[in-house]
């Protein structure tokens, strides 16, 4: 569950079993749901937190701070994606390969400034450079 959330110091406090944690948003990589367990992924597979919640308040309140849904239970941080497949519509982050449903890719896309491309070479982009392979 939330407790808190400070959009100026851009940091969430979470509670999980009787423990609080105060996590800076850059740390988060993705959070994925499962019914109302919502297991927060924290950047380098350092650390996972598993709350009860809704995924959809995590997304109205990350929206505009940099994450994006990607698939019904699953929501990401724009900034840890390393690599987006278009073809098969994918994106990795720190060797997790995630799936990116048909509704949400167009928006995904647009947060991203990226084209679909239509050859091969073209279709895997590395965000953290921007450089199209």
């Amino acid at each position: 569950m939330i407790l808190s959330f400070n959009q100026k110091n851009k940091k969430i406090v979470l509670n999980e079993k009787g423990k609080m944690h105060f996590i800076n948003l850059e740390q988060i990589s993705y959070i994925c749901s499962n019914d109302y367990l919502l297991t927060i992924h924290l950047v380098n597979n350092t650390d996972r937190i598993t709350i009860t919640g809704k995924l959809g308040e995590f997304e109205v309140k990350l929206k505009e701070l940099g994450f994006a849904k990607i698939n019904r239970s699953c929501i990401v941080n724009l900034t840890a994606i390393n690599t987006y497949n278009l073809i098969h519509q994918k994106i990795v982050i720190e060797n997790v390969e995630l799936k990116v449903s048909r509704n949400c890719a167009k928006q995904l896309r647009e947060h991203l400034s990226v084209r679909k491309q239509t050859t091969i070479h073209q279709a895997k982009v590395s965000i953290n450079e921007l450089i199209v392979l």
